[in-house]
This record gives structure tokens, sequence and C-alpha cells, in this order.
């Protein structure tokens, strides 16, 4: 469609993302929900709620065992916890996290053949479980559903180029989400 268009993915230094925006050195940036800036505009994608991946041999689990268990944890970005480690202490409550990883796929391999549990959004958990050998387990977690925006500066919001490339990544997000039960 645009055989012009360069595209990278990689990890964001959410201290410059402003200013990378402004510089134009970014176009467009994918991330979980931000503060928002007068100078930067964004648009939801999604909304996920949580759940669990287990390994298909693991018995029944309900809160009490999640919390007891042994867990794996992805992070993308060097930050000391995860988002939903930081919503469980926020409530009163701990898990014992034995692995991180950079991403979910990584981290659900392992879980298959393991006794870690994986916490994630249920959009990647319903896509992971399609290739992984792994049980996905609905769970009362106390943790408030995570949002994925797009963002970009508001001097290029006219910009024809970027407004194209708005659709195109809107239009992969609406398409997911008609084929993938959140």
């Amino acid at each position: 469609m645009a055989p012009q268009i360069r595209m990278s993915s990689r990890t964001l230094d959410r201290v410059r993302t402003r200013s990378e925006l402004a510089q134009g050195t970014l176009d467009l940036v994918l991330d979980i929900a931000q503060p928002p800036e007068a100078e930067i505009q964004s648009e939801l994608l999604i909304a996920a709620s949580w759940c669990v991946l287990a390994a298909k041999t693991r018995r029944k689990i309900d809160f009490a065992a999640y919390l007891a268990a042994r867990h794996a944890a992805v992070l993308p970005h060097i930050v000391p916890r995860s988002i939903e480690d930081l919503s469980l202490v926020e409530q009163g409550y701990h898990r014992q996290v034995d692995l991180y990883c950079q991403r979910f796929e990584t981290a659900a391999r392992i879980v298959a053949s393991s006794d870690l549990l994986l916490t994630l959004p249920r959009p990647y958990a319903e896509l992971l479980a399609t290739t992984i050998p792994v049980r996905i387990v609905d769970l009362a977690l106390p943790i408030p559903s995570t949002a994925a925006h797009m963002y970009w500066h508001k001097r290029r919001d006219a910009d024809p180029v970027l407004s194209w490339l708005r659709e195109q990544v809107r239009n992969i997000f609406v398409e997911a989400r008609s084929t993938t039960p959140l």
C-alpha cells in the first residue's frame, strides 16, 4: 500500500517521546495509556481485561492459589515492577515473580511447560493460546483494564500522510477486535 514507508518497532524512552513527536523524529507512537499532554493528540485503540495463562495440566486456580503461585511477568521497559504488580501492591496483595521476560510470547512458552502463571491482557492470551499449549484462566483480578493508544503531535493532526497512517492503524485494531474476543 505504501512502499516508501519505513516503520520501526522499538522500546520507547517515554521521557523523550513528546520531544521526538514534536521534532518529527517520531510520527506515531503506540503505547499504553499515558497522562494527557496539551500538545499530544491520542486515540484509544483497544481496552482489555486481564486474564491468566497456565500450563494445560495446571489444576483449577482461584485468587488465593493465584497469589500463592510462582509467576512470570513481562517487563518490556526497564521498570522495577509490572503494571499488574503495581496494581496488586496498591491493593495490599503480593505475588512471587520468578521470571521476567521482555515479550509475552517468550513468557507463554515457558509457562506452557512449567508451574508458572502469566498475567496478561486477554487479546494477547487469546492470540498466544492459538499456537502455544496453554490454558486461559479467567479470574476476578483486582487489576484495572489496560488500554493501548496511538499518539501524535497536534501540529501534525491534519497531515494527510499521518492521517492515512492513523487510519491504517485504526483499521488493524478494528479488525482485531472483530476477530478476537476481549
